[in-house]
């Protein structure tokens, strides 16, 4: 019985042990992500040590951080670009949002009464 359940044992070690073991991570889909560089900024919040690696990234009119935005656009518009289906996702969307909206009535005040019609599209997207 004891010599049963140790070949069990073995045998579901065998099974497990390499999946329990650390993997190298590689980036998702084979997609090589730009480098975000981290700065050593830390904040003091009534005596609250906060680490902010990546504060230089708020100033969006710095030229490194649109550099980094360029990286990062042109990795995700090269994604996106081989989507097989993304035309017919964007057709469709076209056609959701594309109607007209329905006029309006609006009452200005108690003394006069204005009536207003505007009439657009709802697609405002560029074709």
């Amino acid at each position: 019985m004891h010599k049963k359940l140790f070949i069990l044992i073995i045998l579901i070690s065998m099974v497990f042990f390499p999946v329990c073991q650390k993997q190298e991570e590689q980036p998702r889909g084979g997609l090589e992500y730009p480098i975000t560089e981290k700065v050593d900024q830390v904040d003091d919040y009534f005596g609250t040590q906060v680490a902010d690696p990546y504060r230089w990234l708020e100033d969006d009119q710095a030229e490194d951080v649109k550099a980094w935005v360029q990286r990062q656009n042109e990795l995700t518009f090269s994604y996106l670009e081989n989507i097989p289906f993304r035309q017919k996702i964007r057709q469709r969307l076209n056609e959701v949002y594309d109607y007209m909206i329905i006029p309006d009535i609006q009452h200005r005040s108690e003394l006069e009464n204005i009536i207003s019609f505007t009439r657009t599209t709802g697609c405002r997207i560029n074709r």
